[in-house]
């Protein structure tokens, strides 16, 4: 695995190079277990910002955008899943939202997020079927996940307990890398686990939208971002 814990001081000081950006980015999507997903993201939380905003990373402002086209209510309640240092939060926090809770594993992370302000509340957990959040069923308008549907961090797994928190007609919004989405990587099978829930009658797909998700290198990775309905 590549070492995206060293030359911290260098990163700093804008002294790499945008290869050395996105070697560290793909760095993050193959980690072994969780227990190291969480240490390298704490380890790497302090710097995360600047590393994703320098490669052009646009998944959360698609993401909030395709909110405020679905949710017009600014004082909807809204679930960050994965919410890392709060990126997508901060994108809903410009448009008027102001009823957003994050969960992430990464207690470094939250801590970032939560100088930012944009949050009004912050859950440390390791969020899936076997560790449900203390909410009721219902309690949120809008659960999200911007970029953090890849192996070793979210998987379809993980989608019935963000169908709980929805309410009925509530909505899920994901977005992701186009690839991650239509490969099946590891423990990652997200487009299968959609369309079993989907058939099943949990979940209505209401829209599938590309669009130009970061820089790797030269070029660009496409994303998707994914809306359903909660039915």
């Amino acid at each position: 695995m590549a070492d995206i814990n060293r030359n911290y001081d260098g990163f700093a000081s804008n002294k790499c190079d945008s290869q050395w950006k996105v070697n560290k980015v793909r760095a993050l999507h193959t980690m072994r277990d969780h227990r190291e997903v969480e240490r390298v993201y704490d380890e790497f939380a302090e710097y995360f910002d600047e590393l994703v905003t320098s490669l052009e990373y646009c998944g959360p402002f698609f993401t909030s955008r395709t909110v405020s086209r679905i949710e017009s209510k600014t004082d909807a309640k809204m679930l960050d899943v994965a919410c890392g240092t709060g990126l997508v939060g901060d994108e809903l926090h410009k448009l008027g939202y102001t009823q957003i809770v994050g969960t992430d594993l990464s207690q470094s992370s939250l801590d970032v997020l939560a100088r930012k302000g944009s949050y009004t509340k912050s859950v440390h957990a390791n969020f899936g079927p076997s560790t449900p959040l203390d909410f009721d069923d219902g309690y949120f308008d809008v659960a999200m996940s911007c970029g953090s549907f890849l192996p070793m961090h979210l998987n379809e797994k993980c989608l019935p307990e963000m169908i709980r928190l929805v309410r009925k007609g509530g909505y899920i919004i994901i977005t992701t890398r186009k690839y991650i989405f239509e490969g099946e990587t590891g423990d990652m099978k997200l487009r299968p686990g959609l369309i079993k829930l989907t058939q099943e009658g949990a979940l209505t797909k209401m829209a599938h939208e590309e669009n130009l998700y970061e820089k790797d290198g030269d070029d660009h990775v496409t994303g998707i971002t994914l809306v359903y309905q909660v039915i």
